[in-house]
């Protein structure tokens, strides 16, 4: 986790209102039959 706020926070650093941009971590879950499960802000509020 911590190295995707360090690439997040890079990327932030790009936008026009930087690090007050909201934004969140979805994460796609993918099992072997292929279905996939969305968990919407799976690291809480950044």
């Amino acid at each position: 986790m911590k190295r995707i706020y360090c690439a997040a926070s890079e990327f932030l650093g790009t936008l026009p209102i930087g690090q007050d941009t909201d934004c969140r971590f979805d994460v796609a879950l993918v099992d072997g039959s292929g279905d996939v499960r969305i968990l919407e802000n799976a690291f809480g509020q950044f």
